[in-house]
């Protein structure tokens, strides 16, 4: 890449080179609006023909699975969308969601694909509505009880295009970037699961680590903790507060007190009931969230692991949101081996998560780095040479 001296002109999407076309999607390839085999026909479902819906687009390129299937049946009398078209989420609060098909697949009637012409580079369509579509798709949706862009609309849409040479450079740099996104995806997968047969082995003592006695005792957390409960957090919230305000899904707010100053292991009380995390650092917590003290004999970071290991909804209390009582959980057996043996199976563990937590930052560092090169390839003030 090098930065070119170009002239550029005035368009709807910014200035861009001068060489560059405006197009509209309908000028880019056939627009297919997906629809739905009648769900009341059981043969048409239960094949492997994927059948992709807005939930199974995520932050990759490609739809690499459907959470519905289509017999041969039903994927015969769906609208068909060939090999590398784009998939875009016209309907509803998803709208904007963008992938591509690595094989045939028929889609539902939230998502538009385009089927992309001979002149056009899929996959730079692809990259192009990835940064355009979101930045100005409020331009076209109809707002009505449910938000939509109609194909008609959908076809307006605007994108810049240079020359085919010129789109197949950057489309081939983006999918590096991709490739080398989902490796460090893969990594952390493989490492997630890694950890979780490490927790099986350690925190049951089917493996011992050499040196330790072996032994595991049987307790109630009642032995182990006192679980504690969050308070009101009105009278300490201040935006510049030195302590966290947490919730059941994280920090919400930041106070200008703390309720607790030492290691504790934390746990809704209602909604978000088997996600426990831990903090070493003073905190304050809401009324929907427990806290524990920890006694004395215990070690609070191997507690933690514990806690990732009871299967909390299985004690909900319950029949609408979730909910947990400190006497349930108090009343809840684990099996703990002692304390310098809960210390060193816990440093083991926290090895592991400093690892997935630096494979984690990679991650966002690379999306980051994309994130910046796509602004200027697909605005043109940094060129490719063809």
């Amino acid at each position: 890449m090098s930065l070119l001296k170009n002239k550029y002109k005035k368009t709807k999407l910014g200035n861009l080179p001068i060489e560059w076309k405006m197009v509209k999607i309908s000028d880019v390839g056939n627009v297919i609006t997906g629809s739905t085999p009648s769900t009341k026909k059981s043969e048409y479902y239960g094949g492997d023909y994927f059948f992709v819906s807005p939930m199974d687009i995520d932050n990759k390129k490609y739809v690499e699975s459907t959470v519905r299937k289509l017999s041969k049946k039903g994927f015969r009398i769906s609208r068909i969308v060939p090999k590398n078209s784009v998939l875009v989420t016209c309907i509803g609060s998803t709208i904007g969601k963008i992938a591509m098909s690595n094989r045939k697949v028929a889609t539902n009637q939230q998502i538009n694909s385009i089927d992309c012409y001979d002149e056009f580079n899929c996959d730079y369509i692809y990259y192009a509505l990835d940064y355009y579509f979101n930045l100005r798709k409020r331009m076209f949706i109809a707002h009505q009880a449910v938000p939509i862009i109609n194909k008609t609309e959908f076809s307006k849409f605007p994108l810049p295009v240079p020359k085919i040479e010129e789109q197949d450079k950057i489309a081939t740099i983006f999918s590096t970037w991709d490739k080398a996104i989902e490796l460090k995806e893969k990594l952390i997968e493989q490492k997630k699961e890694q950890k979780k047969g490490l927790m099986q082995k350690l925190l049951t003592g089917e493996v011992r680590l050499p040196g330790t006695d072996g032994n595991f005792s049987m307790y109630k957390l009642n032995q182990i903790l006192i679980v504690r409960h969050g308070r009101n957090q009105k009278k300490v919230e201040d935006e510049n507060g030195a302590y966290p305000i947490l919730g059941t899904g994280g920090q919400i707010g930041r106070a200008n007190q703390y309720l607790y100053d030492k290691e504790s292991v934390l746990i809704g009380r209602k909604g978000t009931i088997d996600r426990p995390f831990y903090m070493d650092k003073p905190f304050w917590t809401v009324d929907t969230l427990f806290y524990t003290e920890i006694n004395e004999g215990f070690y609070p970071k191997y507690i933690y692991y514990l806690f990732n290991r009871i299967p909390w909804r299985r004690f909900n209390e319950a029949s609408g949101v979730p909910s947990l009582s400190a006497s349930t959980i108090g009343s809840i057996k684990v099996s703990i081996p002692n304390y310098k043996t809960q210390k060193r199976i816990a440093l083991i563990l926290t090895k592991v998560d400093e690892e997935l937590f630096l494979l984690k930052k990679e991650v966002q560092l690379l999306n980051e780095q994309k994130k910046g090169l796509m602004q200027r390839l697909l605005t043109g003030k940094i060129r490719v040479k063809v």
